[in-house]
């Protein structure tokens, strides 16, 4: 019961905080990729409401409060690193072009890189959370 509890909370508060940070903070940034925003964020959240010792008060036999600050700390951190937003006048968008020529070849070989990191990270959350329901301490 406390681990469906766990990944209901987990759920509600990843779906929450990708929602305020997609609608209030979406003014500077594109909106594109919510749901692998919203996938990594989860993942994190219930991660860290694992394996971060609980404090505060419990409700339904689930301390929120590691979930809450988990869950808010990483989505500020990943909404930093999400990419600027796009230009408005002719002069950004000539910038812009000419930024995009520079890193076009370091873009190349990063692509990988970063998608393999990204799916790394997916993998290694779902195994930590999948340890952690296997072994409880």
């Amino acid at each position: 019961m406390i681990v469906a509890t766990q990944f209901v909370f987990s759920l509600v508060i990843a779906l929450s905080i990708s929602f305020i940070l997609s609608l209030f903070l979406s003014r500077e940034r594109p909106r594109t990729g919510f749901f692998f925003f919203f996938l990594i964020l989860f993942l994190v959240t219930l991660a860290g409401g694992l394996w971060v010792r609980p404090f505060g008060p419990s409700l339904f036999g689930v301390f929120w409060v590691p979930i809450i600050l988990v869950g808010l700390v990483s989505g500020l951190f990943l909404y930093q690193s999400a990419p600027r937003h796009p230009p408005h006048n002719r002069k950004e968008t000539i910038q812009l072009l000419e930024e995009e020529q520079q890193y076009r070849q370091l873009e190349k070989i990063t692509y990988v890189s970063v998608d393999f990191i990204f799916w790394l990270i997916i993998v290694l959350l779902v195994v930590a959370v999948i340890y952690r329901f296997i072994w409880p301490l």
